[in-house]
C-alpha cells in the first residue's frame, strides 16, 4: 500500500470477518500495464496464501435528465447501453433519484449507538493506540474520528495543537465557537444539565 501511495494512488479498503475489499484503487496518470505491474506483488501474495479474489474495473457517468426526456437522445443512450451490455464482461448499474427530496433515515437506536460509541472509546481507540503509538506521525482523521477521543489534542492535531489554540484564543477569546473535540474545547466542561461551563484548568 505504501508503494502505491508513493506513486500518487488513491485507495480505500474494508476489512470484515472473513472478507476484505480493496475498492477503489485508482492510479491517476498510469496505463493499465503499469497499474498491473504495481499491483503484481500484492496479487502474488494473495495467490501464495491461496486467497480467492475477484477483480473488477469500474467507472461512472452522470446522465443529465434532459438526455432521458428527449426521445432522440434517449434512443441513442439506449443503443449505447445495449452495445456495452452485449459484452458479458461488462455490467451496468444505474441509480435514479431526486436528491432534492429528503427522507427519514432509519438510524440505529439511541441505546445501540451509545453502546457502540462506548466500545470504540474504551476498547478500540486504546487498542489502535497500542499499535500505532503516540508519535506525531500517527493520529486520527477528525472528520470520522471518535468525538469522545480522550487525547484528541494529540490524536487529531498532533504537534500543532498549541499553536492552533493560540490562534483560537486570539480570534475567539470568549470561546463563542465551540465544537466537541475541536481546538479550545478543553477550555470547557459539559455539566450534568448539558450546559457548557469553563473548565477548572482554563480558569
Amino acid at each position: 500500500l505504501a508503494s502505491w501511495i508513493a506513486k500518487g494512488a488513491a485507495t480505500a479498503y474494508v476489512i470484515m470477518d472473513g472478507s476484505q475489499y480493496l475498492m477503489p484503487a485508482t492510479f491517476p496518470g498510469y496505463n493499465a500495464s503499469e497499474v498491473n505491474g504495481f499491483m503484481q506483488p500484492f496479487v502474488a501474495q494473495l495467490q501464495r496464501l491461496a486467497v480467492n479474489y475477484t477483480v473488477s474495473v469500474q467507472g461512472g457517468r452522470l446522465i443529465p435528465r434532459e438526455v432521458l426526456m428527449s426521445a432522440d437522445s434517449n434512443r441513442a443512450l439506449t443503443a449505447a447501453l445495449r452495445e456495452i451490455s452485449s459484452n458479458r464482461a461488462f455490467r451496468i448499474i444505474g441509480v435514479g433519484t431526486d436528491v432534492s427530496r429528503g427522507g427519514d433515515v432509519p438510524n440505529a437506536s439511541y441505546a445501540t449507538n451509545v453502546a457502540n460509541e462506548t466500545l470504540i472509546t474504551n476498547r478500540y481507540d486504546p487498542l489502535l493506540t497500542q499499535v500505532t503509538g503516540l508519535a506525531n506521525n500517527s493520529g486520527a482523521y477528525l472528520n470520522e474520528g471518535d468525538f469522545r477521543q480522550k487525547d484528541f489534542q494529540t490524536q487529531f492535531f498532533g504537534g500543532n495543537y498549541a499553536s492552533l489554540k493560540q490562534v483560537k484564543h486570539r480570534y475567539d477569546p470568549e470561546g463563542v465557537f465551540y465544537g466537541t473535540a475541536l481546538v479550545g474545547s478543553d477550555d470547557w466542561e459539559v455539566a450534568s444539565d448539558g450546559r457548557l461551563c469553563r473548565s477548572s484548568e482554563s480558569n
